[in-house]
């Protein structure tokens, strides 16, 4: 989903459009499948079919998170950080490129196998902005420090 042409100034041009790593699934896929065992073994054991009702219940929650997952999105413009969060609300967060101070970036030892980590962003007055899970967080410090240069 790319950042609407509706939403950019007239000479800004969208340098980078990121969402988080696909690991931020795994863990509701793991949770998921454990209870979709569950809930098929004890349907089966009891054959008590309301028990598929929280099944599919649990199902849909999957999915939301899912359709979460897909509107987490992370935009570097060549005037702004863009970091817009929605599920059934819209929620938006922008950061001047005249206002960043410092980027850090951190990956944990499977962050580095798996290509995935941590970036924090300093801006007007000591803030800090952090945005975690984001695929090759060096490269969007890199990106970043060569910005606001």
């Amino acid at each position: 989903m790319a950042y609407k042409k509706i939403l950019l100034n007239d000479d800004e041009i969208v340098i980078l459009e990121l969402r988080k790593h696909v690991v931020d699934l795994v863990k509701p896929f793991a949770s998921f499948a454990a209870l979709s065992v569950v809930f098929i073994l004890i349907y089966t054991a009891t054959n008590i079919w309301p028990i598929l009702l929280f099944w599919l219940f649990f199902g849909v929650l999957f999915l939301a998170r899912i359709m979460t997952y897909r509107q987490e999105l992370f935009f570097i413009t060549t005037q702004r950080v863009v970091i817009r969060h929605s599920s059934f609300h819209m929620s938006t967060y922008e950061i001047p490129l005249k206002r960043i101070t410092a980027v850090s970036s951190y990956q944990g030892l499977i962050g580095r196998l798996l290509s995935f980590g941590k970036v924090t962003i300093e801006h007007s007055d000591q803030n800090l902005t952090s945005y975690e899970l984001l695929p090759r967080p060096d490269a969007i410090k890199r990106e970043l420090v060569q910005l606001i240069q």
